[in-house]
């Protein structure tokens, strides 16, 4: 039984949210709560819709009471009641549960809620407050800050119209109470004809105005439905001022009823932007602004409002804003770190509060390098010392802060600063840097509280040069002859020099001449007739020039006798020449002579290489003694073999002497080097073809020659 009254409740709960049975824009759920008729659209038949009365009693609860109202319902309650009366008591009889009049009647119920005779709606049409009996004075008509309850009709605007029929516009109230710009609002009214007809299906358009001087800033538009309501859903334009504004209610009329206007007024409000606009990071001890703008929504500029400004949670300053929004507090600080700056809007009648911060740095920007060099004037290839230190603006070293140096624009060494603030390094001038004046640079980037800091200096860069010499022709000379003199002037870097002019010393002569463009030199140089036999130097000399080191190069060369002077040296020359041919001439008749060899000795030689041949066993240790044998023969008859000889050549020699063929030579001379020079085996063919070779030898011997005397020795030689 429980679950089914527990389903049954849910499902009306549900059903009540969500049904209008009646059609006046409140679901039924909404209905049950304020105490109204769900089944009526007018629950006190007041002539008011119970959506559009019910927000307003809403309205009128949150708008403004002022003490003459207040003042007549606390006598009133007190003396018909005996019931002290307070504003918050007040606010709660004034909503559509409330009984303002205390009837036993709500407001939502009662056809005349404050109990002076007049309906409520009647008197709303009329500017009359339906809260109060006694409303003649206007200041208590019309006080909702919404503009609620009273829009009525500024318009009747039959004036003019000709034959079209006067209309009423009324605006009845405008939801939510606070409007704030760029926010959704809803405006509620109904329009009427004449003689209170209703009208249906027409177009309604809403404009938000500062002045009343034009239409305003559009801000909707919806059509009024059957009963000649209307519910419209509007927009606060951005480029609204913010205060109070009048919320325009223009019935646009048709063929038959003539336009109406109804301008109840509405305050406006705004969020607020505020915006710290500056620099991330300001000098220690030098002057600084703290600045920035404040704008509403819109974007548009707020003026003449008041800005705190706040330092590390300490107020530091009041500002104002301009014209364009903006603001400037001057200010200065003298304690290096990071700190927070605070802007605060407290905020205005209309305009909400905001603030904003950033995270600044207090910074020494007066930081500088001292900075040393060993030398200005340098060679390339040279090293450079540099030392220094780096120091804040009140000259405390800064430790550990990276330095970086540059030579010729391109970095070339990174250094860090010691406890003291001090560095020291070396570079090596590049071998290929330019000449002259190049810049030298130690650069501090910054830190996060020091600012950087450059030392610049300009140093002087100097080329060694060297001047190469070609060799001469040759190293002795005659009288009235040629020396060519040439060569190429470089710089240290093989870069030649040109168009440059050098000095050549030629004994006691001194001659000039410029390089090409190669850097290339020559001269001919005629040896003087008269010049003194001996050593001569030939020096070749650079004077520098710019940024070019001066060069030297010497070399030397040998005046010998010659020509016509030396004739009698030439006749002795001649006379040894001759007899050194009559010498040689007599050598070759006694060489001749004496090479003739027994040859019955060379037969025995023959016949014992032979007979070795046969019986050894080792072909290779036969041939090779054979070999021996021969040339130790050879050696005593006088054709002793040369050591710088190959054994062919030995063979030709050989040949000269002995009547033997070419193939016998060829055949032995191949089997001996294969022997001698090889690790082939010798076989059976090799040693009968030596044995062939050594008897065609045996045959060309003859008996009649003296036999030398051949002394045995182990071993090979000649070979």
């Amino acid at each position: 039984m429980f679950l089914l009254f527990l389903w049954a409740s849910n499902s009306l709960i549900y059903n009540l949210k969500n049904v209008d049975r009646d059609g006046d824009q409140l679901n039924d759920n909404m209905e049950a709560l304020i105490g109204s008729d769900p089944l009526d659209v007018d629950t006190d038949d007041d002539g008011m819709n119970d959506y559009y009365e019910c927000y307003y009693w809403i309205n009128r609860s949150e708008g403004e009471i002022t003490p003459d109202f207040f003042n007549y319902w606390a006598n009133y309650w007190n003396e018909t009641f005996n019931i002290i009366l307070t504003y918050d008591l007040l606010r709660t009889h004034l909503l559509p549960t409330g009984d303002v009049d205390q009837d036993n009647l709500s407001n939502i119920r009662d056809i005349d809620s404050d109990g002076d005779g007049a309906f409520d709606y009647p008197e709303i049409l009329s500017d009359r407050d339906p809260a109060l009996p006694d409303d003649s004075n206007s200041s208590n008509n019309n006080q909702n800050n919404n503009g609620g309850g009273g829009g009525g009709g500024s318009g009747g605007g039959g004036g003019g119209a000709g034959d079209l029929d006067p209309t009423e516009i009324h605006i009845v109230t405008v939801f939510p109470k606070d409007i704030y710009k760029n926010n959704t609002f809803y405006v509620d009214g109904y329009v009427i004809g004449q003689n209170q007809q209703d009208l249906f299906n027409l177009t309604v358009e809403v404009f938000v105005n500062k002045t009343k001087d034009s239409n305003g800033s559009f801000a909707g538009r919806g059509t009024i439905d059957n009963n000649g309501y209307f519910n419209i859903s509007c927009i606060v334009p951005e480029d609204v001022e913010v205060g109070s504004n009048h919320i325009v209610g223009h019935f646009l009329g048709d063929d038959e009823n003539s336009e109406s206007w109804s301008d109840p007024t509405v305050n406006i409000y705004s969020d607020t932007k505020l915006k710290l606009d500056m620099l991330n990071s300001v000098g220690m001890n030098y002057p600084f602004e703290i600045k920035g703008y404040l704008t509403d929504t819109g974007d548009i500029p707020i003026d003449n409002e008041i800005i705190e400004i706040f330092w590390d949670n300490i107020f530091i300053g009041n500002t104002t804003t301009n014209s364009e929004g903006k603001f400037v507090l001057d200010y200065i600080y003298n304690q290096l770190g990071r700190y927070q700056i605070d802007a605060f809007f407290e905020g205005s009648k209309y305009l909400n509060n905001s603030n904003d911060s950033k995270i600044i740095k207090v910074k020494d920007f007066g930081t500088y390098l001292n900075v040393s060099l060993s030398k200005n004037t340098i060679k390339r290839e040279e090293k450079l010392n540099i030392k220094g230190a780096l120091f804040s603006s009140n000259n405390i070293p800064i430790p550990d802060a990276e330095l970086k140096i540059y030579y010729n624009s391109e970095e070339v060494s990174t250094k860090d600063t010691q406890t003291n603030g001090s560095f020291e390094d070396e570079i090596t001038i590049p071998a290929d840097s330019p000449l002259g004046e190049v810049y030298l640079n130690v650069i501090f980037a910054g830190s996060e509280l020091y600012g950087a800091a450059d030392f610049q200096e300009i140093i002087i860069v100097r080329s060694d040069t060297i001047i190469s010499l070609d060799p001469l022709e040759k190293e002795t000379y005659q009288r009235n002859e040629t020396i060519i003199i040439s060569g190429i002037l470089t710089d240290n870097y093989d870069k030649p020099i040109k168009n440059t002019t050098l000095t050549i010393v030629l004994d006691d002569n001194i001659t000039y001449l410029d390089t090409d463009n190669q850097g290339k030199f020559d001269r001919d140089y005629k040896i003087p007739i008269t010049i003194a036999y001996g050593i001569h130097y030939i020096t070749v000399n650079f004077s520098g020039l710019d940024y070019y080191l001066s060069s030297e190069k010497t070399t030397t060369y040998e005046v010998v006798e010659g020509g016509l002077l030396n004739n009698n040296i030439l006749i002795i020359i001649f006379i040894v020449i001759l007899l050194g041919i009559g010498g040689v001439i007599l050598s070759l008749l006694k060489k001749q002579q004496d090479v003739k060899v027994d040859k019955i000795s060379l037969k025995e030689v023959a016949l014992k290489s032979i007979s070795k041949l046969r019986n050894e066993n080792d072909m290779r240790k036969a041939i090779l003694e054979c070999y021996s044998d021969m040339c130790k023969w050879l050696d005593a008859s006088g054709l002793k073999k040369d050591i710088d000889k190959t054994p062919r050549e030995f063979a030709a020699d050989i040949k000269k002497e002995l009547d033997v063929s070419d193939e016998c030579l060829v055949s032995l001379t191949k089997i001996f080097e294969k022997a001698c020079y090889s690790n082939y085996e010798i076989d059976i063919q090799e040693r009968d073809k030596t044995i062939e070779c050594l008897d065609e030898i045996l045959t060309s011997l003859t008996d009649n020659i003296s036999t030398p005397v051949v002394e045995e020795q182990n071993g090979i030689e000649g070979k």
